[in-house]
Order: C-alpha cells, then sequence, then structure tokens
C-alpha cells in the first residue's frame, strides 16, 4: 500500500512539473541583443529565464516613441545627449519602427512625471514612463509569464 501511494505522490509530481514547464514560453525581444552577448542571453535562457523576462519588459515597457509628447512631460534634451559611447542614433529608424532600447541611452526616469527627450529636430520625442507606471507594466507583464 505504501509503495502504491508513493507511486500516486511521484507521479503527482511530475504531473505538476510537466504542467507548470509548459506555460508560456519565454522569447528574448531582439532589441536584447544590443545590450547582452548572444551567449549571456543563451545562459539566461538556460539558467535563469526571469532575467530575461526581466529584460525582456525593461526594452518594452521603459519608454516609448510618439510625436505628441505628454501635457505634463518634462523635456529633457535630445536622445544624442545621453546615448551610450559607440551608439548610433538612427532616427528615421526610430520612428519607423517607434521603438527605441534604453539600454543604449541614460534615460533619466522620475515619480510621477513623464521625462521626454527630443528626437533630433524630427518632431518625434521619446517619453519615459514615470516610475510608477513602468512598475505596473512591468508587473502586468510578469503576471503573463507567472507559472
Amino acid at each position: 500500500m505504501k509503495k502504491v501511494l508513493l507511486l500516486f505522490v511521484l507521479s503527482s509530481g511530475v504531473f505538476v512539473m510537466t504542467a507548470q514547464s509548459t506555460s508560456k514560453k519565454v522569447v528574448p525581444d531582439p532589441m536584447l541583443y544590443e545590450i547582452r552577448s548572444e551567449s549571456k542571453i543563451a545562459e539566461y535562457l538556460e539558467m535563469a529565464p526571469d532575467k530575461i523576462l526581466d529584460l525582456n519588459s525593461y526594452v518594452q515597457n521603459f519608454c516609448y516613441v510618439s510625436n505628441e509628447k505628454p501635457a505634463d512631460g518634462k523635456v529633457l534634451g535630445d536622445i544624442s545627449d545621453v546615448k551610450s559611447p559607440g551608439c548610433n542614433v538612427d532616427a528615421s529608424n526610430i520612428i519607423v519602427k517607434k521603438r527605441i532600447n534604453p539600454g543604449l541611452f541614460s534615460f533619466r526616469q522620475d515619480e510621477g512625471q513623464y521625462n521626454v527627450y527630443t528626437i533630433g529636430s524630427t518632431g518625434w520625442y521619446v517619453i519615459v514612463y514615470p516610475i510608477e507606471i513602468y512598475t505596473q507594466k512591468r508587473e502586468e507583464y510578469m503576471n503573463q509569464y507567472k507559472k
């Protein structure tokens, strides 16, 4: 009887583990390859998929590109002023994709305020979410992957 019970418990555990491992697959955002090496991303996928989720959330939810700035947004300068050394700013590519990799810039993020950076003289902006909105977006993103 003990063997049957042990077998049942073990098989139930295997089922639970299998069911949990079939949750939504973690796929690195292509922008991650601009800020992390391919080998590091592969390591995260194998050993720490939550790190990939955190980085994905960062590149997808930290800021956005728009031709309208929020009424309460504070313009802090141009993106060329806050780019990382060696980073080329391709304004037309940023505008077409309506995405920018925040990991390649030192954008300032504040509590309760949108920070705005111009994209040259194009009339387009990079808008950095306030900390509390970014945190909410990050939680929503991470909840998609909860087991």
